[in-house]
């Protein structure tokens, strides 16, 4: 191994529970997945010329999650019903022991993989109906980023879950746990792009809100099944604070 990737400053296994956007992340010249990945591929793309904090980014994703939860309570309402409709993603069938049965199968992976395919859809039927989208938006950005997340990331939590060697196994808990949240975030990010996108392009309202509606079912059952993973503390994004 280089010796480029050995130092204190280094957060140990901060690469485990992030979201794969390195462009975005404050914390690359302290991974050391990231390092050994820029060493690999010798490029020019140095650490100067990423946009590792983005606040405005961020400031505007946060103000639309706001609006995303609005879009969702009044499109409940409008049903007729106090929550957000539908049942929630969690039934879950007994393991027949010995037998693995695969977290592929759980409809907290099934609704995820949904999930993408409503997204292609989306903007196919945009396509079709003539909207442009930049791929520089940053809106189009998250959707795109996160649309392909969520599904194996859904899948980890649930497989170490399900094949935990007993139910307080503490390493199989907490890569499920750390799994869960990052998931968790994908999803609230994921959330306020598609709210943001809601009220910059009308004419898409019902399939942007029929996602906002799926997208929040997934995130309630993905807490119901993890209802500590908001509290899991990931390497550096959790324990460190921005310096």
């Amino acid at each position: 191994m280089s010796s480029n990737a050995d130092g204190p400053e280094l957060i140990p296994g901060i690469y485990h529970y992030c979201d794969r956007w390195c462009r975005r992340c404050p914390f690359t010249d302290r991974c050391l997945q990231f390092r050994l990945e820029t060493e690999k591929r010798n490029t020019a793309h140095s650490l100067e010329r990423l946009d590792v904090f983005g606040v405005p980014f961020w400031h505007e994703l946060a103000r639309g999650l706001e609006q995303a939860t609005r879009l969702i309570k009044d499109a409940a309402a409008r049903a007729g019903e106090g929550v957000p409709a539908g049942a929630l993603f969690t039934e879950e069938e007994p393991v027949p022991a010995p037998s693995r049965r695969s977290a592929r199968a759980h409809p907290l992976a099934h609704a995820s993989l949904t999930y993408l395919g409503m997204v292609d859809d989306w903007f196919r039927g945009a396509d079709a109906e003539g909207r442009q989208f930049a791929p520089s938006d940053d809106a189009v950005q998250v959707i795109r980023h996160y649309q392909y997340l969520i599904y194996p990331k859904i899948v980890r939590a649930i497989d170490g879950r399900m094949h935990a060697l007993s139910p307080d196994d503490p390493a199989a808990k907490r890569d499920s746990q750390g799994s869960a949240k990052i998931t968790l975030l994908a999803i609230d990010r994921s959330l306020a792009a598609w709210s943001i996108l809601y009220g910059i392009h009308p004419g898409s309202e019902d399939r942007t809100i029929e996602i906002l509606l799926h997208l929040d079912r997934l995130r309630r059952s993905l807490a119901v099944v993890f209802p500590d993973a908001r509290d899991f503390l990931r390497p550096g994004f959790d324990t460190e604070a921005f310096s």
